[in-house]
């Protein structure tokens, strides 16, 4: 009778199944989408009223989550007025959605809903509100804010605003400040390749580069070329987490 096979004696997985694994990885890796569409330009104000609340929305190209916190600081800015400057945003480092004081899910969610309904890269949508009227409530909100952001989307394809451009990916890459000028080059190496991001901490300074999708590992090797092996790839910035964290640490100017 043969034996059994002990705990100790299991099978190895079949090396043409271990191939078949790393080429189904690197057909998922090429199937990652070549183009995107995002704005070429600001589009707005739009307008949209629900009971007397007027909603005032307006979208923007944003390479990333700072750069859409910036663009929502200066939509609250010239609406120091409005109750509530609520936004979302698409972007190579994430995504976010800011109620900025609206129950919480009724108006950055619904925002970020219809961004990602539209297929929308690289932009940001901000919403300031003038409340009137009667109370809308949290369904109210959530439909005012999405149709709010629907409306917009629907006149920046109107108007042509709408292109699609390379898709990219955010990178941030840590060296010596001595070699930022070295890092900042690297834009002209590249192509789609921009800092849209930098930090200094101590002796070192981290920027972080959108650049085209699949040529991160492509940058990481002409940046240690460019800085005799001293750059390395770090985490990015920390991103501020929705809700008043995000609003304190990328909005001050709202309210």
């Amino acid at each position: 009778m043969a034996a059994h096979p002990g705990p100790t004696s299991r099978a190895r997985p079949h090396r043409l199944f271990v191939v078949a694994l790393a080429s189904a990885a690197r057909s998922a890796r090429a199937a990652a989408p070549a183009s995107a569409r995002t704005l070429r330009a600001d589009v707005g104000p739009a307008v949209h009223e629900v009971r007397k609340s007027r909603f005032v929305s307006y979208a923007g190209r944003a390479r990333s989550t700072a750069e859409a916190a910036l663009f929502a600081a200066r939509v609250a800015s010239e609406h120091s007025r409005a109750d509530h400057v609520c936004w979302a945003c698409v972007c190579p480092d994430g995504v976010r959605s800011i109620d900025h004081g609206e129950p919480a899910g009724t108006a950055g969610r619904p925002i970020l809903a219809a961004l990602q309904a539209s297929e929308l890269r690289e932009a940001v949508i901000a919403v300031a509100r003038f409340r009137a009227g009667p109370k809308l409530g949290a369904g109210g909100l959530i439909r005012a804010y999405g149709a709010a952001a629907r409306q917009l989307i629907g006149e920046a394809e109107g108007a042509g605003v709408v292109e699609v451009v390379a898709s990219t990916s955010t990178v941030t890459l840590g060296a010596p400040i001595g070699e930022v000028g070295a890092l900042y080059a690297l834009t002209g190496a590249l192509a789609p390749c921009e800092v849209v991001g930098e930090e200094f901490a101590d002796d070192e300074v981290r920027v972080t580069f959108s650049v085209g999708a699949g040529r991160e590992d492509e940058l990481l090797r002409r940046a240690r070329d460019a800085t005799a092996g001293c750059a390395r790839r770090v985490s990015p910035p920390a991103a501020a987490a929705d809700g008043d964290a995000a609003r304190d640490a990328g909005q001050g100017a709202l309210r």
